[in-house]
């Protein structure tokens, strides 16, 4: 089909919706979406849509989290390492090493400023109820705009989430050069956790497997 009768064909449906007094209201909010800064979430949420799939909600913020308190400086890393009682699949040694990451972060922090976490599962974010891997994840969340998580929310979260529900376990996947860091924050029976660990891109999780991304803010 050309590209004349692509358009001429859009516009007559365009101009039959405007004839339904209760359509115009719905398709302005529509096109105003999909001329927004997250145009490529509404596009992917409408897609699912047409596909009687649930759309995710990518509006709705889960928690609001920001480095202050008494973790305000590079000096303060240790201590917040320790408090949230960070382990490694990978031992003591890789805690050491990872702490000096966050110090690397935190000295290019700008204290005060908010972050907007929200929690997707795998089947939200590749569309289909299987497992998926760590690159497609990441690959899903980066076309609809999300971003990862930086290394020192993980222990920070741990340490401002105490009230997670029994059995509930999340995921933060982060990176560091080449190797995808993942952090499961949960809680077993009374018992809270934050486990760091090193997983190469094609391990797979279940499709109800919780994810925690960024997403930007627009204003």
């Amino acid at each position: 089909m050309s590209k004349e009768k692509k358009y001429d064909m859009l516009g007559h449906i365009v101009s039959l919706l405007m004839t339904v007094p209760a359509m115009y209201g719905t398709l302005v909010d529509l096109l105003k979406k999909l001329n927004s800064d997250n145009a490529a979430f509404w596009i992917f949420a409408l897609k699912k849509m047409l596909r009687k799939e649930r759309p995710p909600a990518f509006l709705e913020v889960w928690r609001e989290i920001e480095l202050g308190g008494n973790f305000r400086t590079p000096a303060d890393v240790e201590n917040l390492v320790k408090a949230s009682g960070l382990e490694s699949c990978s031992g003591s040694g890789r805690i050491d090493s990872l702490t000096w990451k966050l110090k690397e972060e935190l000295e290019k922090i700008d204290f005060g400023q908010g972050f907007d976490l929200v929690i997707y599962t795998a089947s939200d974010l590749v569309g289909e109820k299987r497992k998926a891997s760590l690159e497609e994840i990441c690959a899903a969340a980066d076309w609809i705009g999300l971003k990862r998580c930086s290394n020192w929310m993980a222990p920070k979260l741990r340490l401002d989430y105490q009230d997670q529900p029994k059995g509930e376990q999340l995921l933060m996947v982060t990176r560091v050069n080449l190797d995808y860091i993942v952090f499961y924050i949960g809680r077993e029976d009374e018992k809270l956790y934050v486990l760091h660990s090193i997983e190469g891109c094609n391990l797979t999780f279940e499709p109800d497997a919780k994810y925690i991304f960024i997403r930007p803010r627009t204003k």
